[in-house]
């Protein structure tokens, strides 16, 4: 913060405020836990990559380019999504086959 990277700056205060804001929406104020606090992130890089796309198409590329910097510092903070290839990996789908008549379709699954 001593480097007074404003946009970063800006964006971890913007952050922290949605955080406070999840944590005494509702009938009685609580403290967030790791995957509740992780949701508020999630939902606030979500609207900035929808927000950068809609200025992108109205043709402001500066206000798009500056909802993309704050994409990227929230990112940053976000843990790394699993790759698709990984995913199938870790977890076989047998769904390549019809179901036996009678057989739902969830019995399907193998864990492994």
């Amino acid at each position: 913060m001593r480097a007074r990277e404003e946009a970063k700056l800006s964006t971890l205060r913007m952050l922290l405020s949605a955080i406070q804001n999840a944590e005494v929406a509702g009938d009685e104020a609580i403290v967030l836990t790791d995957d509740q606090a992780i949701k508020v992130l999630q939902s606030e890089a979500k609207k900035r990559a929808e927000a950068a796309q809609i200025y992108a198409d109205a043709g402001r590329a500066d206000a798009a380019a500056k909802e993309r910097a704050e994409l990227v510092v929230i990112e940053a903070y976000l843990p790394a999504a699993m790759a698709m290839t990984k995913l199938q990996q870790s977890w076989p789908m047998k769904l390549q086959k019809q179901p036996p008549p009678g057989k739902p379709v969830a019995k399907q699954w193998a864990p492994w």
